[in-house]
C-alpha cells in the first residue's frame, strides 16, 4: 500500500496479523489502531506508526465518505494529464486526448486507443491508478451533466452518403452508427447503448434517480429521417428502462415521488400512465410537476399536483357509460 492512500478513517488490513485497522492522525504521524465496532480507549493501546517503510505490510481497504472532487485545473497537453500546467504522474504509453470532468475522487479522460475508437478512463488521483471503463468512436464522447457523485457521458457517431435520386439528383444522406450514454462514479459504470438515433445529450436528470433521453428521429430504409412525433425513454442511472412516453410536442418528464410513477408535462397537457389529460386551461400551470395524490371514487378519479411553493391543482377525470371520458380542472 502506498503512504499517500492513509487518510483519516482509513481502513486498512494488516498481512502480517491478519487484523483490520483504522487510521488515525497525530500531527504528521498515521497511527494505526485495531478496528472494533465498540468504543475503545486509545490511551490503553500502543498503535503501529504507518510510514514508508513499513506500509507495504498493509493493504488498502476503504475509506468512508465521499471524496473531495480533485482540485486545480486539469487538463491534457501533447498527451500528458497536467493539473495546474504540470505533469501529474508517469503515464507510460497512455495518450491523454482531453480531460472530460472532475468527480468526487476521480479525473475522467478520454485516451488514444485506436485510429478509430477512445478508451474512457477514470484516473484516482489519491491511488495514482487509470481505469479504462469503456471504449467509444473517436472524438465523440463528452460529459452533459453530473447527478450524485458521478458524471452522465454521451457519445454518437453518423455517417453521410451521397446517393443518386429518382430524378438523376445527388443527395447527401444520414447514417447512424452508434450512441450511447454511460453513467460513471468513482467506483461503477452503467452503459445505455442505443440501436437508433438518440439525442443523447439532451438528457434530463429526473429526482436524481431517473434520466429521460429524447428520441426525435427514426431509420427509414438504411437512413436517419426526423419524425412527427417525440418519444422519451425513462431510465434509472443503472440503465435498466423504466417507462417510456410518444409525445406529440416536447414535455418536461416528471415523477411522483410517493410511488414512482412517471408522467409527461407539457404546455396544454399532462399524460400519465392512466391517460391523457389535454386543455387549453393548462396553459399557464407548467409550475405543477408533483403529482402528490390519487383518489378515486367510484367512476371519478381525482389527481392532485402541486408546485414548489406548494400551491396545488386538481383534474378530475369522469369515466362516463354514453360519451366517453370527461376531464375537469376543478
Amino acid at each position: 500500500m502506498k503512504l499517500n492512500y492513509a487518510k483519516p478513517g482509513t481502513h486498512v488490513l494488516n498481512k502480517i496479523d491478519g487484523k483490520e485497522y483504522v487510521v488515525n492522525l497525530d500531527g504528521d504521524r498515521k497511527l494505526l489502531y485495531p478496528y472494533t465496532e465498540e468504543e475503545i480507549d486509545v490511551s490503553e493501546i500502543t498503535p503501529i506508526e504507518l510510514t514508508e517503510a513499513n506500509a507495504i505490510c498493509f493493504r488498502y481497504l476503504f475509506t468512508p465518505g465521499t471524496p473531495d472532487i480533485p482540485e486545480g485545473c486539469w487538463d491534457a497537453i501533447d498527451g500528458t494529464l497536467t493539473k495546474d500546467g504540470q505533469p501529474v504522474c508517469e503515464q507510460g504509453s497512455l495518450y491523454v486526448k482531453n480531460v472530460l470532468c472532475k468527480i468526487p475522487g476521480a479525473v475522467i479522460l478520454t485516451v488514444k486507443n485506436s485510429c478509430d475508437h477512445d478508451s474512457v478512463v477514470v484516473y484516482k488521483p489519491e491511488r495514482d491508478r487509470f481505469a479504462t471503463v469503456l471504449t467509444v468512436p473517436e472524438n465523440t464522447c463528452d460529459c452533459v451533466d453530473h447527478v450524485n457523485d458521478g458524471a452522465i457521458l454521451a457519445w454518437s457517431k453518423y455517417d453521410h452518403v451521397e446517393i443518386e435520386t429518382e430524378n438523376g439528383e445527388k443527395e447527401t444522406k444520414t447514417v447512424f452508427v452508434e450512441a450511447g450514454n454511460a453513467f460513471i462514479s468513482r467506483n461503477s459504470t452503467y452503459l445505455i447503448e442505443y440501436d437508433v438515433p438518440a439525442n443523447v445529450s439532451i438528457v434530463q436528470i429526473i429526482d436524481d434517480k431517473f434520466i429521460a433521453v429524447q428520441f426525435t428521429s427514426e431509420i427509414r430504409d438504411g437512413f436517419v429521417e426526423e419524425k412527427k412525433t417525440v418519444d422519451y425513454v425513462v431510465y434509472d442511472l443503472k440503465g435498466e428502462e423504466m417507462t417510456s412516453f410518444c409525445l406529440d410536442s416536447a414535455a418536461k418528464i416528471c415523477v411522483n415521488k410517493v410511488d414512482y410513477t412517471f408522467f409527461a408535462r407539457g404546455k396544454d397537457f399532462i399524460e400519465t400512465e392512466k391517460g391523457l389529460f389535454h386543455s387549453k386551461e393548462l396553459e399557464g400551470k407548467e409550475q405543477f410537476v408533483d403529482l402528490i395524490d390519487v383518489t378515486k371514487d367510484g367512476n371519478k378519479s381525482i389527481y392532485t399536483f402541486a408546485d414548489e411553493k406548494y400551491n396545488i391543482l386538481r383534474i378530475q377525470r369522469e369515466f362516463t357509460s354514453d360519451r366517453g371520458v370527461i376531464d375537469k380542472i376543478l
